[in-house]
């Protein structure tokens, strides 16, 4: 199995420690592989919340603002929030992995392939067009 594909294996089966191993071990990599499954190890961490592990993925070169996979890390993270509010118990929406993305710039601008952008994700998902006014509404709950 190809490294790139492993590291996206480890990241959706939780194995963050070995996924950080096989990073480290193997620089420079490329850690804007897009995986047969369609998302680059990013867009995993994202998609499973994990924070810790998206960070270390950002510092290591994961780019914030690819464009070339489906979509949009700031979008994955909008749209993974959304769902786990829609299926969560306690109604508290955890925000943290959208505002770690704008915290390494994050655009909300940016186009994706089907010409969105995060803030058209914002506003579908949570009915915010200004994505400062939407974490200042969630971070206060």
């Amino acid at each position: 199995m190809e490294i790139n594909e492993k590291i996206i294996n480890l990241i959706y089966d939780n194995l963050l420690d070995e996924a950080k191993s096989l990073i480290v071990s193997n620089r420079p990599i490329n850690l804007n592989y897009i995986g047969k499954n369609g998302r680059t190890p990013l867009l995993m961490a994202i998609n499973k919340n994990q924070i810790d592990f998206t960070e270390f993925l950002i510092i290591s070169g994961a780019d914030v603002n690819y464009t070339e996979a489906y979509i949009l890390p700031l979008e994955e993270a909008i749209e993974t929030a959304a769902n786990k509010l829609d299926f969560s118990k306690n109604k508290k929406l955890d925000i943290s992995v959208i505002q770690l993305l704008l915290k390494y710039h994050a655009d909300v601008k940016q186009k994706d392939r089907e010409n969105e952008t995060p803030l058209i994700f914002l506003k579908r998902y949570f009915g915010f067009d200004n994505m400062q006014e939407f974490i200042e509404h969630y971070s206060q709950g």
